[in-house]
C-alpha cells in the first residue's frame, strides 16, 4: 500500500475511474439496503417502545391498529404495498382504502389520484 492509498479502497473503489463489476456493485447495494432497513426497524422499534412504556397504546391496541393499517392495500399480508397508501376523504377526513371509489363512511365520492395531482398543478 502506497501513502496516498486509503485503507479499505481499492483500484476499483468509489474514488477510481474504473467502473465497478456489477457483482461488486449489487453486493454495494444490497448492504445499503439492509442498513436503510436497519434504521426503520430501529427507528419503528423505538416508537414503539415508547407507546408501550408511555402507557399511550397496550399490545393488543397496537396489533389492532396494525391489522387495521395492513388491510388498507386491499389485503391483510403482512405488508403494505409501496403506492397503496389509505386516502383520507375530502368530506368527512376518514381514511379510506387506495382502491375506494366512495368513502366507506359518509359515501361521498372519492377523486381519483391522477385527477387530484393535475388539479393540484393546474391550480398550485
Amino acid at each position: 500500500m502506497s501513502e496516498f492509498t486509503t485503507p479499505g479502497l481499492s483500484a476499483t473503489g468509489p474514488l477510481s475511474h474504473q467502473p465497478r463489476p456489477a457483482g461488486n456493485q449489487a453486493q454495494g447495494n444490497l448492504q445499503e439496503m439492509r442498513r436503510a432497513l436497519d434504521r426503520q426497524n430501529l427507528l419503528l422499534q423505538t416508537l414503539l417502545l415508547i407507546l408501550l412504556e408511555k402507557q399511550i397504546i397496550g399490545d393488543d391496541e397496537f396489533r389492532q391498529w396494525m391489522n387495521y393499517v395492513d388491510a388498507h392495500d386491499g389485503r391483510r399480508d403482512g405488508k403494505l404495498q409501496p403506492g397503496a397508501a389509505p386516502r383520507a376523504c375530502p368530506s368527512c377526513r376518514r381514511v379510506n382504502a387506495p382502491s375506494a371509489v366512495k368513502c366507506t363512511y359518509c359515501d361521498c365520492e372519492l377523486a381519483a389520484e391522477f385527477i387530484d395531482s393535475r388539479i393540484n398543478k393546474s391550480t398550485g
